[in-house]
């Protein structure tokens, strides 16, 4: 029995539909994540507002592996406007939360085909860096992220080279950069013979 046109034209955008069809792949995501994506691409509110950076983070990775720019978009302008829009007023806090240091582990262990996150992250992490050194868990992280530690490098390189050496004097302890060496200190002894390095001081 022939096909009718308009009988045709449906099996064409039948077929088609079946071809847009989602295989999900567990190995992506979490269960969460997935049922976000999906709530999106049901025209459904997909971020309530309680969602940490971790959680962002896999959201976007989702996004980006199966292709839903309008999802990346959405994760990204409330990553900016949510958790790191006022990062000059709580560097030291940021720099200490877990979920920050997870998202940029998680960011940057994943070959993404959007590198929107990774930048977004690394630069939220060159206004915290002086912070960040300062956090044996961050560091601790970045040596095991071999992707992260080079895109950080040259910030934790320029950091480094910016620190201020400290000194403390061995009899008052009183503690201070080398100009202490043209007064006297508290103990009325010239700093200049007394002064020990005790460490350094990030530029901040």
């Amino acid at each position: 029995m022939p096909v009718s046109k308009q009988n045709s034209s449906r099996l064409t955008r039948d077929k088609e539909a079946r071809s847009r069809i989602m295989k999900l792949d567990c190995s992506v995501g979490d269960d969460a994540a997935t049922w976000r994506m999906l709530q999106h691409l049901y025209g459904l509110p997909c971020i309530t507002g309680s969602e940490d950076t971790e959680e962002m983070a896999t959201l976007f990775l989702i996004a980006d592996h199966y292709r839903i720019p309008s999802l990346r978009s959405i994760v990204l302008e409330d990553l900016k406007t949510r958790y790191l829009h006022n990062v000059e007023g709580r560097k030291e806090e940021l720099a200490q939360d877990e979920e920050f240091h997870n998202a940029l582990q998680l960011a940057f262990s994943v070959e993404a085909n959007d590198k929107s996150l990774q930048e977004l992250l690394a630069d939220t992490c060159k206004k915290l860096m002086p912070y960040l050194l300062l956090q044996e868990d961050f560091m601790r992280m970045v040596s095991k992220t071999p992707c992260l530690a080079a895109r950080l490098w040259s910030y934790m390189h320029e950091t480094i080279k910016a620190a201020k050496p400290l000194y403390e004097c061995s009899d008052c302890k009183e503690e201070g950069y080398h100009s202490l060496t043209t007064k006297a200190p508290s103990c009325g002894k010239l700093h200049a013979t007394n002064l020990v390095k005790c460490g350094i001081v990030l530029g901040r």
